[in-house]
């Protein structure tokens, strides 16, 4: 039994407690391969109770995974509150005193929730048609090792593109990666073992690998691949990011911003995925993660993903996230209760379509008429008096 719910409750320990189940199920998973991993559950105390009797076999997961989301989605736990910007013909309307902030974003925020794989196939591809972009990321930690798992999620979630990180592959091994209906793209590290970087891309869709032409410019705190593909009325750009822990935030910042100037274009979209292994979930608390949010917010990006995506014992961190400047194309962002590795992949589907909004009947407006361009005249004066006055004092 978890741990119950309910105003008094720990949030953490419900994390834990879900957590637990997800490392039984890459114990039972993992034991014809010989992977221990039972001396992290005997740190668990709550699996003693009520899990201990219980036989969860991969053919019982799906089962399962459906009372991981119940359960995940039912805590109360921190939350990035991101607030979506306003659709152009919601935004003047006739008070007198207009607040910019309130003119220019929603005064509600979006929220992403976990689903399970089966649960995201039985409701969010409903609607799936062509004119649906959708994109996935996993941290992966060895591709070479998880490529049943993620074929599995992959027939049940179809993204269009899916992003991964810590693939810990050699270029020569690239080729060793098949998995049915997609080509592999992918980036080995340049020194050293792990890291790694790739992109899994659908066979129907038509996509060419984005060079920066700055062979001179080399990204030392990140490793990165970008693509380019081609969508109704605009060019999208896709980039996967991993950014190994332990190294500068600073020094992140600025190779991200030299990134992004070179990213700049019009008509051009951007998508970026990855494991950026900063915890947005901090951006009120650490200096250096609230100047990345607010650049982030600067360069036309918002976050997709809003709630924890890396889940321990002792921790709970909003490290991987999808940063896009299509927002106003965003029609669902999930994270996926998954045990391909100890991060949680995040997937969301955009519209492919030119955004467009149909404007409502009662959609208010600003008057412009002769009365209201004298009163503007006349406070411009006022102020022009108020500022001169404080100049010569």
């Amino acid at each position: 039994m978890p741990p119950p719910l309910g105003a008094d409750s720990d949030d953490l320990s419900q994390l834990t407690w879900l957590d637990s189940k997800l490392i039984e199920r890459r114990v039972n998973r993992n034991l014809a391969t010989n992977i221990d991993l039972r001396s992290r559950l005997n740190d668990i105390s709550e699996l003693e109770i009520g899990l201990a009797s219980l036989d969860y076999s991969v053919n019982s997961s799906d089962g399962e995974l459906d009372d991981l989301e119940l359960e995940m989605n039912s805590l109360h736990g921190p939350e990035l509150e991101v607030i979506s910007p306003v659709p152009e013909c919601e935004k003047i309307n006739g008070s007198d005193n207009i607040d910019p902030d309130q003119n220019l974003f929603r005064i509600t925020s979006w929220s992403s929730n976990y689903v399970s794989p089966e649960n995201f196939q039985r409701t969010l591809l409903k609607d799936l048609s062509l004119k649906t972009l959708t994109v996935l990321h996993i941290n992966c930690r060895s591709l070479l090792h998880k490529t049943t798992e993620i074929q599995d999620l992959l027939e049940k979630t179809r993204p269009t593109i899916v992003a991964l990180t810590e693939t810990w592959l050699d270029d020569n091994l690239s080729d060793c990666i098949q998995i049915p209906g997609y080509n592999f793209v992918g980036k080995a590290r340049d020194k050293g073992r792990g890291g790694g970087v790739a992109f899994l891309i659908e066979n129907n869709c038509n996509y060419l690998v984005y060079n920066l032409d700055d062979k001179e410019t080399k990204y030392e705190s990140f490793e990165s691949l970008l693509i380019k593909i081609e969508l109704k009325n605009c060019t999208t750009i896709i980039g996967v990011i991993y950014r190994p822990p332990g190294l500068g935030l600073p020094d992140f910042q600025k190779d991200f911003d030299l990134l992004n100037s070179k990213l700049e274009g019009k008509n051009k979209e951007i998508i970026l995925l990855g494991d950026f292994n900063i915890d947005l979930l901090k951006v009120n608390d650490h200096k250096d993660t609230n100047i990345f949010y607010n650049s982030l917010i600067a360069l036309h990006y918002l976050p997709a993903i809003t709630k924890p995506t890396r889940i321990t014992k002792n921790t709970k961190s909003l490290i991987d996230n999808i940063f896009c400047t299509n927002w106003n194309k965003l029609l669902s962002a999930s994270i996926i209760i998954s045990d391909i590795s100890d991060h949680l992949p995040i997937i969301a589907q955009f519209s492919n379509e030119k955004y467009s909004i149909k404007e409502s009947a009662n959609a208010e407006r600003r008057v412009i008429t002769a009365s209201s361009q004298k009163n503007f005249l006349i406070c411009l004066k006022q102020l022009v008096g108020i500022k001169s006055s404080i100049m010569h004092e």
